[in-house]
């Protein structure tokens, strides 16, 4: 049988209901993920995020900020006093243990969100000698197998000040 101009149209149409269905279940999905994900997210109560204002504040090292993001990473770990703690934190490992650099390292490897995180925390909260001081590592101090890490602390210093 001859095609007709009447069968690419509908050959077309039948592929636009396709993908309008196809379309329909990706949003839907997307949906009760995100529904899935902010219930998990408001699982944090004022009591849980003041424990992260004060637990923020005494992190000790490296392995204690990945366990400290995991175990809080349902809660919105964006209140400012966490953060600020987190932010000082990440500051003294810095200034103060440069030399555990190759920790964070491996760590951030296995876990980039927690880099991101750990990252951010180089920031205006800051004093401007411990940002200084940090830049400086950075540049001059840095271990020859991290210079992208390096790297990443001086454009997260820059573009967090």
């Amino acid at each position: 049988m001859p095609m007709t101009q009447d069968q690419p149209i509908f050959h077309a149409s039948a592929r636009r209901v396709k993908f309008l269905r196809v379309a329909a279940c990706v949003v839907f999905c997307l949906s009760v993920s995100a529904q899935r994900s902010a219930a998990q997210l408001s699982r944090c109560t004022q009591q849980t995020i003041r424990h992260l204002e004060t637990e923020s504040d005494n992190i000790p090292d490296w392995p204690a900020l990945r366990a400290f993001y995991h175990r809080y990473s349902v809660c919105r770990i964006d209140d400012a006093e966490v953060m600020e703690g987190v932010s000082e934190s990440v500051a003294r490992m810095l200034a103060d243990h440069w030399d555990t650099l190759p920790v964070a390292a491996k760590l951030f490897k296995q876990d980039s969100p927690f880099e991101a995180f750990a990252l951010a925390g180089v920031n205006i909260t800051d004093s401007t000698d411990d940002l200084n001081h940090i830049d400086k590592l950075a540049a001059n101090r840095c271990p020859i197998d991290l210079h992208i890490l390096c790297q990443k602390i001086r454009r997260s210093i820059r573009d967090n000040i």
